[in-house]
């Protein structure tokens, strides 16, 4: 059933917003010269504990490094330094040092699930090494 145009102009009516009031010449300027004095800098909202950045996705990524893995072309630098990594122990390798590069480790982790999806692939830790490196990380 449609609604008949006297009350929908009513209904439009009663939530249409009222301009401000008007603000005399002396007082709009005082207004724009304080402004001009003390421009507003919306400071970034800082980040709670637990809260986490939007997510990034490297999911193509992912494809692509596994299938070189698969197709028998790793990165050899990483095989090699990966080896002897406990996964049980350690949250990151020893070349993963500064807190930037952590910070690209847990996405690369994140990207390839290890525990989970991840699962899939013949060595998940060297996928997610090689999502890591590609993703900007330093292998030292």
């Amino acid at each position: 059933m449609p609604i008949p145009a006297k009350k929908m102009n009513a209904f439009i009516q009663q939530n249409k917003k009222k301009p401000p009031f008007p603000m005399k010449a002396k007082q709009k300027f005082e207004a724009d010269e304080d402004a001009k004095e003390n421009p507003k800098v919306e400071e970034p909202e800082e980040k709670e504990e637990g809260e986490q950045e939007e997510d990034k996705d490297y999911s193509a990524i992912v494809e692509e490094e596994a299938k070189k893995i698969d197709d028998g072309n790793p990165d050899e630098e990483l095989v090699e330094k990966m080896q002897g990594f406990d996964f049980a122990l350690d949250d990151f390798p020893e070349w993963v040092t500064d807190q930037e590069d952590q910070d690209k480790w847990n996405d690369a982790k994140d990207a390839v699930d290890p525990e989970g999806e991840g699962m899939k692939h013949n060595d998940p830790y060297l996928l997610i090494a090689h999502v890591y490196k590609r993703i900007g990380g330093k292998v030292a």
